[in-house]
């Protein structure tokens, strides 16, 4: 196992998805575990949805948890308030402080922290791990977070404007989350049936200086990745009383199927059939609404980038990568439908998935064909 936090769990040992009486379930086998450990899986069931700051302690130092629903999305020290959280960002504030209460967990170590910091390009460029722990105590440091080049986060902690501690780490999924690869395949069809399909803002308030017109179609840019074809963007047409409504109609099938993926504010009852092309060379087939998928990569923070790479009578053979650029992953799906559909808005979209490709292998995977 490759990534840091990975190699402390013994296989095996606990079960994919726990659930217990109270429906409460784990983001990662690192949570569970890490619940476990820290003897507070009973308190973890009765904390309400969202962030608890200092709701246990641990070695004398409060903790912090993130529900969402009853699924538990981090356990960690509580260096963070919840307004620097809101500052820097829950990806950030939930690694450092996972990160640092695992220093501190009796996992089996293959070697020690500061070897396995080193691999993982962990680095303090002031300040330390004793650094870090006393803030715990003291969060009233001003905190201030970037991320250099899309590859690596910066995290610095200062007070009347000197840096007292300064924390670098990649984006990098595995990292950043606690689960490998084999983790994410195994988890995510769960992952996408455990969220929301409702369909909200069929209205929207748009400012029209910010939309281009071309016929009477309204394009609302969203920008381009890796090539000018694949955007981010949305179409949208106008309504009595200046509204606008995203665009879904048989007579413009590219834009609409675009509409389709990278919002959930079309009503439909599209089923997408996934082959998901796994990190162990296998290969796995499920089925979701096309609704929980897009509430699913919009909740984990992805953006959509869509294109149509050809087109055979009524099919189409598009593109859609989802880009996360602070965890530096995308999801990579090729897709074929059937614009005929569209005067029903239901129907089934085959979809071949590429899941958690890292950022470095993203070319690699496009121009190989290996989608």
């Amino acid at each position: 196992m490759k990534k840091y936090f990975h190699v402390f769990l013994p296989l095996l040992v606990f079960p994919f998805m726990s659930v217990n009486a109270q429906s409460v379930i784990y983001a990662s086998r690192q949570l569970e575990q890490m619940a476990k450990m820290v003897q507070m899986t009973d308190v973890v069931k009765k904390l309400p949805e969202g962030v608890s700051v200092g709701c246990f302690s641990y070695k004398g130092l409060p903790l912090s948890v993130v529900k969402k629903g009853n699924r538990v999305q981090h356990i960690g020290y509580s260096v963070f308030s919840e307004q620097q959280r809101n500052d820097i960002g829950e990806i950030r504030s939930n690694f450092v402080e996972r990160f640092l209460l695992t220093t501190d967990l009796p996992f089996v170590r293959e070697k020690s922290v500061e070897i396995e910091m080193q691999e993982e390009k962990i680095v303090f460029r002031s300040g330390g791990l004793a650094t870090l722990k006393g803030f715990v105590k003291d969060n009233s440091c001003s905190v201030e977070a970037s991320l250099v080049k899309e590859k690596f986060h910066d995290v610095k902690w200062k007070k009347a404007g000197k840096t007292v501690c300064e924390m670098g780490f990649p984006a990098d999924h595995e990292l950043m989350t606690g689960r490998n690869m084999l983790e994410n395949d195994e988890r995510l069809q769960m992952d996408i049936m455990s969220m929301s399909d409702t369909v909200i803002n069929k209205l929207r308030n748009l400012d029209e200086s910010s939309l281009q017109k071309h016929h009477e179609v309204y394009i609302q840019h969203g920008g381009n990745y890796m090539f000018k074809e694949l955007t981010a963007d949305r179409y949208f047409t106008k309504n009595v009383g200046n509204s606008f409504s995203p665009l879904c109609t048989p007579m413009v099938p590219r834009e609409s199927f675009a509409n389709l993926l990278t919002d959930n504010d079309i009503e439909n009852n599209y089923t997408l059939d996934v082959t998901l092309k796994q990190f162990n060379y296998n290969q796995s087939v499920f089925s979701v609404p096309l609704t929980k998928w897009i509430a699913y990569y919009k909740e984990q923070g992805f953006k959509p980038y869509f294109c149509i790479i050809g087109q055979n009578k009524s099919m189409l053979d598009c593109l859609l990568i989802l880009r996360n650029v602070e965890m530096g992953c995308n999801h990579v799906m090729r897709l074929n439908f059937d614009t005929e559909t569209l005067a029903y808005r239901k129907g089934k979209i085959k979809a071949r998935l590429n899941a958690f490709v890292p950022t470095s292998n993203l070319k690699d995977i496009y121009y190989e064909n290996k989608l």
